[in-house]
């Protein structure tokens, strides 16, 4: 009897993984193809940004930072000390004008924005060239 059983529940577990991979988890005609970005969402980290090293326009959320006019760069997350320090993983942003954020604050020679931001950009290796920003 235990042996039927087992059988029923192991049928019924495959029709079960069966049926999540079925017409439902396509992307809708029309819709996004593999490997098409989108500025819709809450965007992805730094992290996932260089780990899963996706293809075409990317949405980073992040915190900017800015040390002695150095590299602009996007991090995972920023320090509590004052100024704050970037903490890694970061990428290096690349056309973005800072002139044009708003709400970025500056001490000591480094400049951060409080609160998370949103770029849209390609990545290449380490760096985010961008072609927009929303705020966080």
């Amino acid at each position: 009897m235990s042996f039927r059983l087992a059988l029923v529940l192991l049928a019924t577990a495959l029709l079960f993984a069966a049926c999540a991979g079925g017409a439902g988890s396509k992307p809708p005609p029309g819709g996004p193809g593999p490997g098409v970005g989108s500025g819709v969402g809450p965007g992805i980290s730094v992290g996932e940004a260089l780990a899963f090293r996706l293809e075409g326009p990317l949405l980073v959320r992040g915190w900017l930072w800015r040390a002695d006019s150095g590299d602009l760069r996007l991090c995972a997350g920023l320090t509590d000390s004052s100024p704050p320090e970037c903490t890694k993983p970061w990428l290096t942003v690349q056309g973005l004008e800072l002139s044009k954020v708003e709400g970025l604050r500056t001490e000591s020679e480094v400049t951060w924005s409080p609160q998370q931001v949103l770029v849209l950009g390609e990545l290449t290796g380490e760096v985010l060239t961008v072609s927009g920003l929303l705020k966080g």
